[in-house]
């Protein structure tokens, strides 16, 4: 069988491998399957009869408490759904066993191995994260980061061997930092064929975030079932899980004894893993493992915020060029005689090699470029591909082989269309980079023919192999893409912009009117907010004094209700008008200070137990009017019915999000809001529903056991204009 034949089959393989129900469990240990509504044994594998003192067989049908000595002292209450600590309990040879538990559908499992002799108190263990922890907040870049983690990993474990892999964008590994034993051989800067880690093992570790095999030749312990026709477990979440022979075999060419893998995840993606090697049978107690989960956590946050700074660094010298670069531009003349004088300054925005204009038939040239002559058929081909927006390889012989002759001085593109019909294109070029990967074995060669039982082995040489890259560049980040972007954006804006030019000048005569008319106007609706106050005050005033002559209950419950609502009419009214912006308000600000009035009108009692949560949201400033009606109506609603007129606690939060916005009021009380105020009922319900109803939005109301939450979601109309244009 050829290499590659091997190549395609190995990878076909080792992708469909079923690795999350091997139906068997390492032996070190002993796991048990419990029905949960009968919390009964259902299935059992592993080391039973020497850790729990009886064999797999005799477990089934037996009921938990019977069957394992202090498993009524576990914790077994909780829903987990990912393995959690759930107790001691004695091992039948003596000692203890650590139990952790998690729950797959109806059942539970439950995972036992021996507990260690020494145990880190609490307080050591809270040292130890925060030392870590600093020392990996003390780094200042990525490559110092990966060898002190390295370090610390190796230094709380004791494995020979612990290496900082990283997954590549063609997703390859990399061992970007190694701490070893002096007699091993080095792997730091070895490369690692994505075959070697299939799409479903990188998805268990997206979910199961440590996995640990404590001697590489254990004998799998098959799972018995009771009932055998049920499906395999689902074992994603085990520990114990019995992992792919392929890997075991994989694992023993490397002269591996014991390994185990911590997942790196940043953004929700398998960013890389803790990866460590032992040369001697070697296990992780739960502790430990718990531990290294949570300093994994913290290495996740420090690779976050070091690849952050850097972006943000290198989105700063970009935006500076663009300023530079714009403001030359800005000084008139034609786009194209601009683009043509300023082509140095176009090669310094993204750091390329060369770049050329294209107008027509015409090709401008700066830097190191293909000849004209292959420029033109270059950029024809792009504006064939019918594809609006940037485009950018770092290889661009594989896709137009005709760049192929000319890979030494453009093997890496970036272009921008600037108008088709008139062919007006920017493409920079970089250079080739030649690239010597140290691979670890070859790549090439992921598997070998077994040719005793004609199946496929992992390759069994993991010595250096050096590969020669050609027809490559430096790849294009995504701060020079989005940089290309936004000059493309920006010259089309100068074009139309040279478009009406000449009516600049009467423009600003018109704004400089508009200017005046807006200021009147602003005037006027002073003058207009300022009766309107008055007159709310007038009815207040005149409410006041018929409730004043009345003694009638129910007619009194009606002018209150009343003054009430016209108080926050006004409220809202006055505090909405004191912006100096009034086209737009700053919602979260507006609502605080409204809540700040409500309160001190229903009085210091109430004042005291409401909390208040909101998230900044920009608004309109007419919405903002309707949703400041609606909270109020909700409030002095909570306020009359929750706890039967007496204060109690109450939660306002307003939270903004993608779609819009979120507002809810929630009580505590004894849900007689929720009676007192069905739907379409009350005056202030119809009020309420009448104004979402305006804004598009929708209202749910229920009860919070105990007390009631109400909750608008109210849809954001779209902004004028895109932040980053």
């Amino acid at each position: 069988m050829t290499d590659l034949a091997l190549q395609d089959l190995d990878l076909t393989q080792c992708d469909r491998e079923p690795i999350h129900i091997p139906g068997a469990v390492q032996p070190h240990g002993a796991l048990i399957v419990v029905d949960q509504a009968t919390i009964s044994i259902e299935q059992a594998g592993g080391s039973c009869a020497r850790l729990l003192g009886l064999a797999p067989e005799a477990l089934l049908g037996r009921p938990l408490a019977e069957a394992v000595a202090g498993a009524a002292d576990l914790f077994l209450d909780d829903p987990f759904t990912e393995a959690a600590y759930a107790g001691v309990v004695p091992a039948h040879e003596g000692g203890e066993l650590d139990c952790s538990t998690h729950r797959v559908g109806d059942k539970l499992v439950l995972e036992f191995e021996p507990a260690p002799q020494r145990r880190r108190s609490a307080a050591e263990t809270t040292r130890t994260i925060e030392a870590v922890s600093g020392a990996f907040g003390a780094c200042r870049s990525l490559p110092q980061l990966a060898e002190t983690a390295a370090l610390k990993f190796r230094e709380l474990t004791g494995f020979d061997r612990v290496m900082i892999y990283r997954f590549l964008p063609d997703e390859t590994g990399a061992v970007i930092a190694e701490a070893k034993a002096d007699a091993l051989p080095p792997f730091l800067n070895h490369r690692y064929p994505a075959s070697d880690i299939p799409k479903q093992a990188r998805q268990l570790y997206l979910r199961n975030l440590i996995r640990v095999i404590c001697d590489v030749g254990y004998v799998p312990a098959p799972l018995i079932a009771r009932d055998t026709g049920e499906p395999p477990l689902d074992m994603s979440d085990c520990h114990l899980r019995s992992v792919s022979p392929v890997h075991i075999q994989y694992l023993k060419n490397m002269g591996v004894a014991a390994s185990a893998s911590l997942s790196i995840v940043r953004d929700g993606k398998l960013w890389g893993l803790v990866s460590f090697h032992h040369c001697e049978p070697k296990g992780l107690s739960f502790d430990d493992r718990s531990l290294c989960r949570v300093l994994a956590g913290s290495l996740s946050h420090q690779i976050a915020a070091l690849e952050d700074s850097e972006l943000y660094r290198e989105r700063l010298r970009s935006r500076a060029a663009e300023d530079a670069l714009f403001s030359l531009l800005g000084r008139g003349g034609s786009v194209e005689q601009a683009l043509e004088d300023h082509a140095d300054d176009l090669l310094e925005m993204v750091r390329a090699h060369g770049v050329a204009i294209r107008h027509g038939d015409r090709v401008i040239a700066s830097g190191l470029c293909p000849d004209p002559g292959q420029v033109l058929p270059l950029a024809d081909w792009l504006l064939g591909r019918g594809e609006s927006g940037v485009f950018a390889t770092d290889s661009l012989s594989r896709l137009f082989p005709a760049a192929s002759v000319y890979a030494d001085t453009a093997s890496g593109l970036l272009a921008v269309t600037l108008s088709g019909g008139e062919k007006r294109q920017l493409l920079w070029f970089r250079a080739e980079q030649v690239e010597e990967i140290n691979w670890a074995g070859n790549p090439h060669k992921p598997a070998e023919e077994d040719l005793a039982g004609g199946q496929l082995t992992p390759r069994k040489s993991f010595d250096l192999w050096r590969e020669t890259v050609r027809g490559r560049s430096q790849p294009w980040s995504s701060v020079e893409v989005d940089a290309a972007a936004r000059i493309a954006r920006t010259f089309a804006e100068m074009q139309r912009t040279q478009g009406i030019g000449r009516l600049n000048e009467s423009l600003r005569r018109a704004l400089d009117e508009r200017d005046r008319e807006l200021s009147e106007k602003s005037h006027l609706l002073r003058e207009g907010d300022h009766r309107i106050q008055n007159s709310l005050q007038i009815v207040g005033g005149m409410l006041r004094m018929q409730l004043r002559d009345t003694t009638d209950p129910e007619v009194r419950a009606q002018l209150e209700e009343a003054m009430a609502r016209v108080t926050a009419v006004a409220l809202v009214h006055r505090r909405l008008h004191r912006s100096d912006h009034p086209e737009t308000v700053d919602l979260d600000v507006y609502l605080r200070e409204l809540m700040t009035d409500i309160g001190a009108s229903l009085g210091a009692d109430w004042t005291r137990q409401m909390k208040i949560q909101l998230s900044p949201v920009a608004t309109p400033t007419e919405m903002a009017m309707s949703i400041g009606l609606v909270l109020s109506e909700l409030v002095l609603n909570a306020a009359k019915y929750a706890y039967d007129g007496a204060a109690g606690p109450l939660l306002v939060e307003l939270s903004g999000r993608p779609q819009g916005l979120r507002l809810e009021v929630r009580d505590w009380g004894r849900g007689a809001a929720v009676a007192k105020t069905p739907s379409g009922g009350g005056l202030g319900s119809r009020l309420v529903g009448a104004l979402v109803d305006r804004l598009n939005g929708t209202l749910e109301r229920g009860a919070a056991s105990p007390g009631m939450r109400v909750v608008v979601y109210v849809p954001l109309p779209l902004r004028a204009e895109r932040a980053d244009a």
